[in-house]
């Protein structure tokens, strides 16, 4: 077998599917005609439709696993659609990555099992040099009522906003509940990769409509433009109430009237934001890390790793052999070093709330919700700024000053004429501000805050963005202290101090 396996190109797949022969090809020896026409890629969900113990019959020659016959779709339909997109060249995930059939004649070998985690590692450059592709909501029927399609026509029939935004979020529970496209952690990441790509329904159709961005027919980026305005209006009616400024919308006048429609609403952008359909788009790691937790893996590896693609990380060593504290150890070391402080951009966390301290591995896991949709932000996660410190992680977070050190500012409570404190506990994302009177006796601002960004000033006072460091201690040229969130502050002038080196713990 060692024969029929080419050398591993972290750029290419190994195989394409040559759909006009039904025959596995090696990228190596179709390169020549690959580079002239491309080649077309395919997302679609099938691990909980999946017969392990049945292998397909008529598979293409030269493929060297079996793979699972399914539930919805039979191996000549799925062969019809991946006909449909246009390239005689397809990466199919069955066909060009190694799968494991159970009661298959052909069990996949340490040796493919390698290639496997190979090829997941490259999705991203997989994806992104396809020249045509689809997606494939092979449970959906665009001739047919269903929740999906009136979302995506923003077909709601209310006239009150409260009931505007309950239909909703009942429409977006009916979608992810009946499309499962919507709910795996693969197509989280394929639909990231391929965010203009046109959404086909099980027979192949198309949804159309004027109002679709994408030349009249329904796409990844329609999925997530309605779910997206709609979180960033809330999130900034949020704002508007804790600086106490005039509300724009009557979202914001339904939150600014009492407690429990402020609650309600919380927990409602809580919602969205788990979706994974707010800012569903590259460069959006805070985001696709939020709405990992509703989806569904088939192995719990896969919850890091079916995510790498989409959160364009590269160098990763992907194994299903290491321990899920391994896995999140691994890909957490790969978002510091490719985001940096654009992955800290999130609220405190309230452990009094959430019954657990803070742990670092929990940003692999998106425990903690971005804060994108309330705040402006010039760190750009795509670019990460060359003028701030750089970050690593090995168990804790270092921040390195390198040859100019570490600016920071040592401050009291009384230094910080206003701020904007963002905590998160169990409903959703807390703005305490000197106005809102959240700002608890028993919790000082006595602490560290190393600046990240300037802000506009407030009545003559300098606004910065900075992330707060409790229980800091200064070691000669190095320092430790405790995450605490970001938080936006307004100061008198201080002097700023320097430092070579600081440790973030997680608490």
């Amino acid at each position: 077998m060692n024969g029929q396996i080419p050398p591993n190109d972290p750029e290419h797949p190994r195989w394409l599917l040559d759909t006009q022969d039904w025959r596995i090809r090696r990228y190596m020896d179709i390169v020549d005609d690959v580079s002239q026409e491309g080649y077309g890629i395919v997302s679609y969900t099938w691990g909980y439709i999946a017969y392990l113990d049945f292998p397909q019959k008529n598979t293409p020659e030269g493929l060297l696993w079996d793979v699972p016959t399914t539930e919805t779709f039979t191996l000549q339909e799925a062969r019809a659609i991946m006909s449909n997109i246009g390239s005689r060249y397809v990466w199919w995930d069955w066909m060009c990555v190694p799968q494991n059939v159970r009661g298959g004649s052909r069990p996949i070998t340490p040796e493919l099992q390698q290639v496997k985690n190979q090829e997941i590692s490259k999705q991203m450059h997989i994806y992104r040099n396809a020249k045509t592709s689809i997606i494939w909501l092979h449970t959906t029927y665009w001739g047919q009522p269903s929740a999906l399609k009136s979302l995506l026509r923003g077909q709601i029939n209310a006239a009150d906003p409260e009931d505007s935004i309950d239909q909703t979020l009942s429409l977006l529970d009916s979608a992810l509940s009946a499309e499962r496209w919507l709910g795996s952690g693969w197509t989280l990441q394929e639909g990231v990769l391929l965010s203009e790509t046109v959404l086909k329904d099980h027979t192949g159709f198309t949804l159309q409509d004027d109002r679709f961005i994408h030349y009249g027919r329904a796409s990844v980026i329609d999925l997530t433009a309605r779910i997206t305005f709609l979180s960033i209006s809330i999130a900034e009616a949020f704002v508007l109430q804790a600086d106490g400024a005039s509300q724009k919308s009557a979202i914001g006048e339904r939150i600014a009237s009492s407690p429990e429609k402020a609650e309600k609403y919380r927990g409602v952008l809580t919602t969205l934001l788990r979706s994974g359909l707010v800012s569903y788009a590259k460069h959006s790691p805070l985001y696709i890390l939020a709405g990992k937790e509703k989806r569904y893996y088939s192995m719990e590896h896969d919850k890091c790793w079916a995510l790498l693609g989409a959160l364009d990380l590269e160098g990763v060593d992907v194994s299903y052999q290491v321990d899920m504290n391994e896995v999140r150890r691994r890909f957490l070391e790969a978002l510091v070093r490719r985001y940096q402080w654009a992955l800290l951009l999130v609220p405190r966390l309230a452990s009094e709330d959430w019954g657990k301290e803070l742990d670092w591995l929990d940003f692999a896991d998106g425990r903690l919700l971005p804060l994108g949709t309330f705040i402006d932000s010039e760190i750009n996660a795509g670019k990460p700024s060359k003028d701030l410190p750089r970050l690593s992680f090995d168990k804790k977070i270092i921040v390195d000053g390198l040859k100019n050190g570490i600016d920071y500012y040592d401050l009291t409570s009384s230094q910080i004429s206003w701020y904007r404190r963002y905590r998160q506990t169990s409903s959703g994302v807390h703005i305490d501000t000197p106005r809102s009177g959240k700002s608890s006796p028993k919790e000082s601002f006595d602490a560290a805050y190393l600046p990240l960004e300037s802000l506009g000033p407030r009545d003559s006072l300098r606004g910065m963005r900075c992330i707060r460091i409790n229980d800091f201690k200064l070691q000669g040229n190095s320092a430790e202290g405790k995450f605490g969130g970001c938080i936006d502050i307004w100061i008198v002038d201080v002097k700023i101090k320097k430092v070579g080196k600081v440790t973030l713990l997680a608490h």
